[in-house]
């Protein structure tokens, strides 16, 4: 059996695919920061609208009062609080199940989340500046910041209404 010259692939044949296989894996490789940066991004918007979700459902839940409402210790009176009072804060953080958080007034070694609650007692309801009076609504704004208040926040809005 005689081989032909022809036959196989030279040693630049092979060092050429192997370069070209190369920077493919290279810029495969480079996609990963990005998904990995999305993906944490992603659950973190998630993360905060569910956070929003249990906080605008507590204050709704008690808002016949309007006047004692205990949003996960910190106690809320809607119907003197004011655009330029304090910011109330609560923090959250996932000790024990990734999708149940738990909330506290104080900052724990496990706070992932800081929650600050701005009011505003007698907010316009129209386009044209009209008020319903202090103590019927409360325009809520609630900022969500991660474990460093550098890496952003997620800014939501919630009009609270006295039902009492």
């Amino acid at each position: 059996m005689t081989r032909n010259k022809d036959e196989g692939f030279s040693l630049i044949e092979v060092v050429m695919a192997l370069g070209i296989v190369s920077f493919a894996i290279v810029a495969i490789l480079g996609i990963f920061p990005i998904a990995l940066s999305s993906n944490r991004s992603g659950m973190n918007e998630a993360r905060a609208a569910q956070i929003v979700r249990a906080i605008t459902g507590t204050i709704d839940a008690q808002s016949a009062t309007f006047s004692t409402i205990d949003c996960y210790g910190a106690t809320l009176n809607l119907a003197t609080l004011k655009k330029n009072d304090p910011v109330v804060t609560i923090y959250a953080s996932y000790p024990s199940s990734p999708s149940q958080p738990t909330f506290t007034t104080a900052p724990t070694s496990d706070s992932i989340y800081t929650i600050e609650l701005r009011f505003d007692n007698d907010p316009p309801v129209t386009a044209a500046p009209t008020n319903l009076g202090a103590g019927k609504i409360n325009l809520i704004g609630i900022r969500v910041y991660g474990k460093s208040q550098s890496e952003g926040a997620m800014e939501f809005f919630y009009l609270a209404r006295n039902k009492g």
